[in-house]
């Protein structure tokens, strides 16, 4: 019998022991807090800047406010699975092997976590003995035996088949996709009351009824309903994680890449007040140039860049405003689920442009907590464009993070720490640089676990539906 979410939070908090970080490191120093690292795809610093300084960013503006907090580079046209693996593994695309969402070949084969060639924050944790709950991650079905949790992100024709999910969500009895597999029953529960409350759910995130809304925007708000649905679930389960006191719980919400993609120009009317009027432009302007182009995507970051932000007070050009608000309540739930001593990080895979982000906009990144620097700038009511420092690159976040956990960095990592935002504090020792994580026996199980997984046939008709769903988010023409 599936037992109720509640009663498996208290459950979990009841049998797991303490979370190991608020042990001191060997030899002495300060205790190491747990890590929360949250991932916001596609989340743009234009977006949270005007909002924070109405005050509708709170939690946002209390982590910049106490620590770092600025810009990753990140890389041009480039899409969510290949940016997210290296920001998991601080390797290149080119090491890494995760290219895109599907592999050039036909019939259509989406990536598997099978063809991940170099190891992710989760097994290097996992191998030192570090408790590690990882929840919605791009490429990660199927699960991995890890130290702790892990939630797939699952992205499969069998997937597609069955529920028609985007760009990746939870299926209820699907395979592979929970680790350990007795936490299945937790899982599919939560799944079950996510659904059951995908109505209001939906209705709270727009503030209104689909049925209220405007006709024309009926269809993009239906059509996102499956980013609404895998941004709550992953809430939920990350909370039920959190009860079992892991050293890091990782995150990944999608619905700022989502929304964006389908409302970004109606939250800036002094830029685009809809896609007539940028068809008009691109006709009169590039009449060559095919939306989605690297001349269109140029086209619309010179007027991005050329005219002063501003959300639109009226419908629908609040309905990106409230998903940058209900990042920030989540981000606030899950601070609240964990010590107060917690090192927290929020990060995006790159930034937005009306319509795209095709040309890389640089990400976000904030972090506070004991082993982050406080940056001392304006308050988060008065910061502009013009404070944001580039920090970096998004291939240093998988660094960081070791940093922050006492673990060392691979020296064929294409990142490296943060030391702009990482504290100095002796007392906070870093261990040596070793060559490499990826031993030759882990390299040669994941090259079999890529053998078979390329074995499989695909679903023509899942797949050219997938193909379908891509497009209508500009991924792929």
């Amino acid at each position: 019998m599936r037992r109720p979410f509640a009663a498996a939070l208290v459950v979990a908090g009841l049998l797991v022991p303490a979370c190991r970080s608020d042990a001191p490191p060997p030899g002495g120093g300060l205790p190491r807090g747990p890590i929360l690292l949250v991932g916001f795809d596609g989340f743009e610093w234009s977006a949270v800047l005007p909002l924070m300084r109405e005050g509708r960013l709170p939690h946002l503006a209390q982590l910049i406010r106490r620590g770092s907090y600025g810009t990753l580079e990140s890389i041009p046209a480039r899409n969510s699975p290949a940016l997210w693996t290296t920001i998991a593994t601080g390797k290149s695309i080119e090491k890494h092997g995760i290219t895109d969402f599907l592999k050039a070949r036909k019939p259509p084969v989406f990536y598997t976590s099978a063809d991940r060639r170099v190891k992710a924050f989760w097994n290097m944790l996992s191998e030192r003995g570090q408790r590690v709950s990882t929840i919605g991650w791009f490429v990660t079905h199927p699960v991995e035996p890890v130290s702790g949790w892990m939630v797939a992100q699952a992205n499969t024709s069998e997937v597609m088949k069955a529920r028609h999910v985007k760009k990746g969500s939870v299926l209820p009895g699907l395979s592979g996709q929970v680790h350990p597999p007795e936490r299945e029953d937790d899982v599919f529960t939560v799944l079950e009351q996510v659904e059951s409350d995908l109505d209001d759910i939906v209705a709270e995130r727009i503030r209104e009824r689909v049925e209220d809304a405007p006709t024309r925007f009926r269809g993009p708000i239906e059509a996102s309903r499956w980013a609404f649905r895998a941004d709550a679930a992953y809430e939920r389960l990350a909370l039920l994680a959190a009860a079992e006191s892991p050293d890091v719980l990782a995150v990944y919400f999608g619905s700022p890449d989502v929304i964006g993609h389908r409302f970004w120009p109606f939250a800036r009317p002094r830029r685009f007040p809809d896609r007539h009027l940028a068809g008009k432009l691109g006709k009169r302007f590039a009449p060559h140039m095919a939306p989605g182009s690297w001349g269109h995507a140029a086209l619309g970051g010179l007027f991005w860049r050329a005219m002063e932000p501003a959300f639109d007070t009226g419908w629908p050009g609040q309905v990106l405003a409230r998903t940058y608000e209900y990042a920030d309540a989540v981000l606030g739930r899950l601070v609240a689920a964990m010590p107060a001593h917690a090192r927290v990080i929020v990060v995006s895979d790159h930034g937005f442009r009306p319509w795209h982000h095709t040309d890389g906009p640089d990400g976000f990144f904030a972090a506070a907590g004991p082993g982050f620097r406080d940056m001392d700038g304006p308050a988060p009511a008065r910061l502009k464009r013009g404070d944001l420092r580039r920090l970096g690159r998004i291939h240093d976040v998988g660094p960081t993070l070791l940093a922050l956990a006492g673990l060392p960095v691979g020296l064929d990592m294409d990142g490296r720490p943060l030391e702009t935002v990482l504290s100095p504090d002796p007392r906070l020792p870093r261990p040596a640089p070793i060559a490499t994580w990826d031993d030759p026996a882990w390299i040669a199980e994941r090259r079999d676990a890529g053998a078979a997984a390329a074995s499989q046939p695909a679903t023509a008709d899942a797949e050219a539906e997938r193909l379908e769903q891509l497009r209508a988010l500009g991924y792929i023409q």
